[in-house]
């Protein structure tokens, strides 16, 4: 691999979140027709907007949604060379790609956030970040910061504590 090209990959989902995605797309499926024929069935010559029948369709979409959270896989892609970040959103085969341009590569952070997890984002272009890893040990979380710190030539904030934060030397 080259030193200027980084591949972050969540990898295969488990069976597990693939079973659970595929029960959520059946529910929506089975809500969605539920929802239409009942919206069918309503006398649309006196219709008060109280009587249109909205929950069969607020719980297709909540179970959409948490589908596509079950079988999602985001690949992160940075190029240092032509200096630019691409993001990919997977769900099957369907794909989502959205492509940024690095101006100025800043820093690597590593925090601990409200779910008591260390993220590791790299900051670029002075106030913009992705979040490359979590996890949920601290020495794990730095020691990751720091070798792609390493890697790609910028410093590394250690911001795990809150209000006690420190650059680390590489």
């Amino acid at each position: 691999m080259n030193n200027d090209n980084f591949v972050i990959s969540e990898g295969k989902r488990p069976v597990f979140h693939l079973i659970l995605a595929t029960l959520l797309f059946g529910v929506s499926v089975v809500c969605l027709y539920l929802f239409i024929t009942e919206l069918l069935a309503v006398d649309t010559t006196n219709v008060k907007k109280s009587q249109v029948p909205t929950g069969f369709l607020e719980l297709t979409i909540f179970a959409f949604i948490f589908g596509l959270n079950f079988s999602k896989i985001t690949t992160i892609y940075i190029d240092l060379k032509q200096q630019i970040l691409r993001t990919e959103y997977k769900v099957a085969f369907f794909k989502m790609n959205t492509k940024q341009k690095i101006k100025n590569l800043g820093y690597i952070s590593v925090f601990k956030n409200d779910n008591l997890q260390f993220e590791v984002n790299l900051w670029y272009d002075t106030n913009k970040h992705c979040k490359m890893f979590l996890y949920t040990n601290k020495q794990d979380a730095i020691a990751c910061g720091k070798q792609f710190a390493q890697r790609m030539k910028i410093d590394l904030l250690n911001a795990t504590e809150k209000g006690n934060f420190f650059w680390v030397d590489l």
